[in-house]
């Protein structure tokens, strides 16, 4: 087995590369796997569709999971042939987004891709994520919607809010890639 474990964190609306869960995750997935050389990126996402999917394409390449969560869980869906660890994810940010004030230019550069991403589902992307919902996410909601395109097997409950915070990693994230490390070991 090859012993590197490459990962991205796809961070959300009004957040950056820098922000506090991209660095928890790091730190907490180094902790949890210390014989594993892991590499753990979370760059700057443009609010902008277009170049935030091209800077996801660009860093992805290398990576063998992306989790993304809220914007970044509508963009890290579209990092197809990868393990992708979706939480609370806006399904629709050409609707989201201006319902929280972002200008209708950014808000319409994601509705093509909306619809791209939806008919572009099929059956091996349906088994290389799973999504995680919180239960008090009062930003969005599209648990139902997901199940629908992805199937029951993809869903799973969480206790939290919107935003990701140290236990929702702990209890989320790092059994998820162990989840992925165990399956690459097979």
């Amino acid at each position: 087995m090859n012993n590197k474990l490459t990962l991205m964190y796809v961070h959300g609306l009004n957040s950056n590369g820098n922000s506090s869960t991209g660095k928890t995750i790091e730190k907490l997935v180094k902790q949890y796997f210390p014989t594993i050389d892991i590499v753990v990126k979370h760059p700057t996402f443009s609010k902008d569709c277009n170049e935030a999917l091209s800077l996801l394409k660009e860093e992805a390449k290398d990576c063998d999971i992306v989790i993304g969560t809220s914007l970044g869980g509508f963009l890290a869906l579209n990092a197809k042939g990868v393990y992708r660890i979706i939480v609370n994810p806006a399904l629709h940010p050409s609707v989201t987004l201006l319902e929280l004030g972002e200008s209708s230019e950014v808000a319409s550069s994601y509705k093509n891709t909306e619809h791209d991403l939806i008919s572009s589902i099929n059956e091996e992307d349906k088994g290389t994520l799973v999504g995680y919902f919180a239960d008090n996410d009062t930003v969005v909601n599209n648990k139902d919607e997901f199940k629908q395109l992805y199937g029951e097997n993809a869903i799973h409950d969480f206790h939290g809010e919107h935003r990701m915070n140290k236990n929702v990693i702990k209890e989320i994230i790092i059994p998820e890639v162990l989840k992925y490390i165990e399956m690459r070991k097979s």
